[in-house]
C-alpha cells in the first residue's frame, strides 16, 4: 500500500508542477522586448531578441524638382523620381532660330526643347 500512496503523491506533484509551469508561461513571456522604432530601412526591431513586428516605413515628404529628388523626413535619404521642368511662358528672344522659340526652365534655366513658329498669316506678302 506505500507504494500505492507514493505513486498517488508523486503523480499529484507532476500534476501540480505540470500546471504550475504552464500558468507561469502564459504570464511571463520568453523576452520583454525593448523595440526600436520601425524605419525605411525595416520593421520596428527588439534589440534583445532581433524579433520583428510590422511593417517598415515608406518615404514620405520632401519635394521633387527638375533636378532633385524629394528627401525622405523619416530617414533624410533621397527618394523617387525627378520633377518636370516647369518652363516659362516667356519665350527667350537672343536665343531664337528659323524653326522654334525656345523657353527656360524657371526652376534650373534649362532650355525647351523648342516650340515650332506659329504663323498668323495665311501665306505671306
Amino acid at each position: 500500500m506505500k507504494k500505492t500512496k507514493i505513486f498517488t503523491r508523486l503523480i499529484g506533484v507532476m500534476l501540480l508542477v505540470g500546471i504550475l509551469t504552464s500558468l507561469t508561461s502564459c504570464i511571463a513571456p520568453a523576452c520583454y522586448h525593448n523595440w526600436e522604432p520601425a524605419t525605411c530601412e525595416s520593421p520596428k526591431k527588439c534589440t534583445i531578441c532581433q524579433m520583428t513586428d510590422g511593417k517598415k516605413l515608406v518615404h514620405f515628404g520632401g519635394h521633387a524638382t527638375c533636378d532633385a529628388l524629394a528627401i525622405c523626413v523619416h530617414c533624410g535619404k533621397e527618394y523617387g523620381e525627378y520633377d518636370a521642368h516647369n518652363y516659362s511662358k516667356k519665350k527667350i528672344s537672343e536665343d531664337t532660330d528659323e524653326s522654334f522659340h525656345y523657353f527656360l526652365c524657371t526652376h534650373c534655366s534649362k532650355k525647351s526643347e523648342g516650340e515650332a513658329h506659329t504663323w498668323n498669316v495665311e501665306e505671306a506678302t
